[in-house]
């Protein structure tokens, strides 16, 4: 690491959780999947005190701001036994003439094979819709229960969750959060510090920063490096301009935090 802060006492390091999240699959896309949320391995405790350490600050704070909820599309609205009833000889007709806009996402999302039954009715996509939300809701409380692991890992380790992030049932992937920028925005005009350290490559930050800077308030950013070297900076280019000082984290240390054995690493000789 080689920060150009000087000594600073009090430091509070603000987390966009997301978007860690997004750089660390992009950092070691070789070694993440995409269905995990982050290393359960991970050692933050040493990461946050290596960077507090770099800079010499005496008290640490940390504030990792995540989503709270996801919000499905298209929505849900029944259980599982009105799903059951859907199936049902009974209630088919009655519905089949409520499955057009499931026969519109099947044209439109090529990738969403609606199957049909032995009458050629097309099976009932809400229903697929729903079995993936039930998975969604299951991993959503796997997630909390590790962040709040994380924060039991080290003092002052608080988890802030606001807003959501938008989960799409048709195929399956995780879209833009909403709430957790303006949460953590918030969080660092109020809190109490010497300097503030922003683990966020968002460029949406900048008009945070020089507010909190006209406040007389010293921020740093954190920036990435590939295995090549090369920095992942994406819109944090523009937070490195603005921020006093920029924290950079080579890719083997990353890795040594987040105890992640790279694939191309060479591999340690046995005796």
């Amino acid at each position: 690491m080689s920060p150009t802060q000087k000594s600073e006492r009090r430091l509070a390091i603000f987390v966009d959780g997301q978007n860690l999240i997004s750089n660390i699959r992009t950092l070691f896309y070789n070694e993440i999947s995409a269905a995990e949320y982050l290393p359960r391995k991970a050692k933050w405790k040493w990461l946050f005190r290596s960077v507090a350490n770099s800079i010499k600050a005496t008290d640490l704070d940390v504030h990792w701001y995540t989503i709270a909820d996801l919000d499905f599309t298209p929505h849900i609205d029944w259980g599982k036994e009105d799903m059951v009833k859907f199936r049902d000889e009974g209630e088919r007709e009655l519905w089949k003439r409520r499955m057009i806009w499931a026969k519109w996402i099947a044209a439109r999302y090529r990738k969403c094979k609606c199957a049909e039954d032995k009458d050629g009715v097309l099976l009932d996509e809400r229903f697929r819709c729903y079995e993936w939300q039930t998975e969604m809701n299951r991993r959503m409380a796997e997630w909390k229960s590790l962040q709040d692991a994380m924060a039991r890992s080290m003092p002052n380790f608080f988890i802030h969750r606001h807003g959501w992030q938008l989960c799409s049932l048709v195929d399956r992937q995780l879209k833009k959060e909403k709430g957790v920028d303006v949460a953590l925005a918030v969080g660092m005009m109020e809190a109490d510090y010497d300097v503030a350290l922003l683990f966020s490559s968002d460029g949406d930050y900048v008009p945070l920063v020089e507010a909190l800077q006209k406040k007389g308030k010293k921020v740093g950013n954190v920036e990435y490096e590939f295995r090549t070297g090369k920095k992942l900076r994406g819109t944090s280019r523009r937070l490195t301009q603005v921020t006093d000082f920029t924290i950079e984290i080579p890719f083997a240390e990353m890795a040594a935090f987040l105890k992640i054995e790279p694939v191309d690493a060479p591999k340690k000789s046995q005796s």
